[in-house]
């Protein structure tokens, strides 16, 4: 029986756009469109200041929202998402929160 040719070490020559590799019908567009139409403006005034700069709450909301939908509750879990999956890294803006960042944004 043939098999299918495979080369791990094959690199891209050119990385596709993450939105490129979800389908067009995917649940995150509607999650992103519903995050970014949402106000935040009370977080603005929570994170002036001084000290290392917070994730725009639109993202960890994005991360969240996606995580309740995907029926993922753990912080560790929608961290671990940031880095490894497409759809996730797509909703956190190829940013990649601690889970202890999303932790206590869920706590608040």
């Amino acid at each position: 029986m043939a098999y299918i040719a495979s080369n791990k070490n094959q690199d891209w020559l050119l990385p596709l756009p993450i939105k490129d590799m979800i389908s067009k019908d995917h649940i995150c567009f509607l999650v992103e469109e519903f995050a970014d139409d949402l106000g935040y403006t009370r977080f603005g005034i929570m994170y002036d200041g001084a000290g290392h700069p917070a994730y725009p709450p639109r993202i960890i909301m994005k991360i969240i929202i996606h995580g309740m939908l995907s029926r993922i509750r753990s912080s560790r879990k929608l961290a671990a998402g940031c880095r490894e999956n497409f759809v996730m890294m797509y909703l956190a803006e190829k940013t990649t929160p601690d889970f202890r960042t999303i932790a206590s944004v869920k706590k608040s």
